[in-house]
């Protein structure tokens, strides 16, 4: 049994590169991946923490995407972790994915050796070129035809009695509309309203997180009744969810507490159909544009295994405007790493 298993993981990551091109395009993937890795030398970047996370999980992620899952290289680099608090640690890492690069191009090489093979296997293609010229030859024997039916009705112009039989043909052409095609226009409707029900869960949570200081507004103004204020976390959590049941049926929690010291539990929404995990945060004193990009860095981390997982989605509420570049930091911690994607809202801009 391991011989077999051994031997399928070979096979597998002999598939893998079928052509100098797949080679060439993993080799720009990683290098991709060593531009992300020289960022993060720069000095006073506030994200530095989050893009830290979101290279390593890149990382782990193209490697399992260039050389497949079974390959010897991602089980080797599956676990990595991005040490990048000296220049020494990024050159290793940066070694590491050269080394990668390296056997890319090795594979390359034994490809661009191998030429003759395919153009003797080439021939066949040639008979394919007359089997497409005989068919605009049989098109051209087609038009023949319908002049020889032109003069049948010349001779039929002679006699009265077919004037008379040309009537009821006309008479049978307006019987020809058919009312079933009306019909199937009116089944046609039906399905783009089937389409329009089913939303994209994603667009509705980006419709939610715009439109949400304008809700949370509203219901502070209610005349002569008690008001509802959105505090903390836990009442963006509440009014998130009641206006996630306006489109989505299943909606469950997830509770969890964060592995670093003092931290408490946190309650995420999850729609496991969608398998989206959703975020409530809030911004207050002592809670800015660093931590929150440390908490999400975290966050991604905790649910990059998570079954349930395939979207991570954080609204953050800023009545204040504590974030001084909104959309910046949403730029900087949005993105795809290890198979996931992170989308970060912030709202009001």
């Amino acid at each position: 049994m391991l011989k077999n298993k051994t031997h399928e993981s070979n096979l597998i990551r002999e598939k893998s590169f079928l052509t100098v091109k797949e080679v060439v395009q993993g080799m720009s993937k990683l290098r991709e991946r060593i531009a992300q890795v020289e960022v993060l030398k720069k000095e006073g970047n506030p994200y530095w923490d989050a893009q830290r996370v979101s290279a390593q999980f890149s990382i782990r992620h193209t490697i399992r995407e260039v050389f497949g899952e079974q390959s010897p290289e991602y089980r080797e680099h599956r676990n990595l972790r991005l040490r990048a608090h000296t220049e020494a640690e990024l050159a290793e890492t940066i070694s590491i994915l050269n080394e990668l690069i390296a056997i890319l191009e090795e594979k390359k090489r034994a490809l661009e050796r191998e030429p003759a093979k395919p153009l003797a296997a080439g021939a066949p293609p040639l008979p394919a070129k007359p089997a497409s010229v005989s068919p605009p030859t049989a098109s051209v024997s087609v038009p023949p035809p319908p002049p020889k039916t032109t003069p049948a009705p010349a001779s039929m112009s002679l006699d009265s009695a077919p004037l008379s039989a040309a009537p009821s043909a006309v008479k049978a052409s307006p019987a020809s509309p058919v009312i079933p095609t009306s019909s199937a226009a009116a089944i046609d409707p039906s399905q783009p309203a089937t389409t329009s029900s089913a939303t994209d869960p994603l667009g509705f949570l980006r419709k939610i997180s715009a439109r949400f200081h304008a809700v949370a507004r509203h219901l502070r103004r209610r005349e002569d009744r008690h008001t509802l204020e959105v505090e903390d976390e836990h009442d963006v959590q509440d009014v998130l969810r009641t206006l996630l049941c306006l489109e989505c049926d299943d909606i469950i929690t997830e509770t969890w507490r964060p592995p670093h010291a003092g931290a408490t539990e946190r309650t995420d929404l999850v729609l496991p159909q969608h398998r989206i995990v959703i975020q409530a945060k809030k911004t207050k004193p002592g809670l800015g544009a660093k931590e929150i990009a440390n908490q999400v860095a975290v966050e991604a981390e905790h649910y990059s295994t998570h079954p349930n997982c395939q979207t991570l989605f954080c609204f953050v509420y800023d009545p204040e405007g504590r974030i001084g570049d909104p959309r910046g930091l949403e730029a900087s911690l949005s993105g795809a790493s290890h198979g996931m994607r992170v989308e970060v809202q912030i709202s009001p801009k």
